[in-house]
C-alpha cells in the first residue's frame, strides 16, 4: 500500500511507474484501476494523493476523486479491506467515494462548494 500525502504528486509515483509499467497522469499520480491498485500488481495499492483515481457510483459514469480529506480516508478504508483483511478479487467493489452534505474542493484556479444539494463555483 502506497499513501503520500501532500499538494502535489511524490516523485514517488514516476519511481513506480519505471518498476513496474504503470501509468502516470501529468501531475505524476499513478493512474490506478477501480479496486485502487496499480494495473497488473492487484498486491500494490496506490491512494490519496499520489492516486489518479475514479469514482464509481451506479447511475453514473465515473469521475475524478477529488483531493479532499474524506476521499483519502475512505480510499485508506478500502486498500486497508483489500490488504489487511485479504478480501478477495471478486468481493472487491469499484471505489466510490461518498462526500459529506457540506464540502470544499479547491482545484488549481477553480474553487467550488456544496451546502447540501446546492453547488456554486468561484473561478477567478
Amino acid at each position: 500500500m502506497v499513501w503520500a500525502a501532500g499538494g502535489a504528486a511524490s516523485p514517488l509515483g514516476k519511481q513506480l511507474a519505471l518498476s513496474t509499467g504503470c501509468a502516470v497522469d501529468r501531475a505524476g499520480r499513478v493512474v490506478v484501476e477501480p479496486e485502487l491498485h496499480v494495473a497488473g500488481f492487484p498486491n500494490i495499492s496506490v491512494i490519496r494523493d499520489l492516486a489518479a483515481a475514479l469514482s464509481y457510483h451506479p447511475d453514473s459514469p465515473p469521475t475524478q476523486v477529488p483531493g479532499v480529506s474524506p476521499a483519502a480516508k475512505q480510499m485508506g478504508r478500502v486498500a486497508a479491506r483489500t490488504h489487511c483483511i485479504g478480501l478477495p478479487k471478486h468481493q472487491q467493489a469499484p471505489f466510490s467515494i461518498t462526500i459529506p452534505d457540506s464540502a470544499v474542493t479547491i482545484t488549481g484556479m477553480r474553487t467550488s462548494f456544496r451546502v447540501e444539494a446546492n453547488t456554486w463555483a468561484i473561478t477567478p
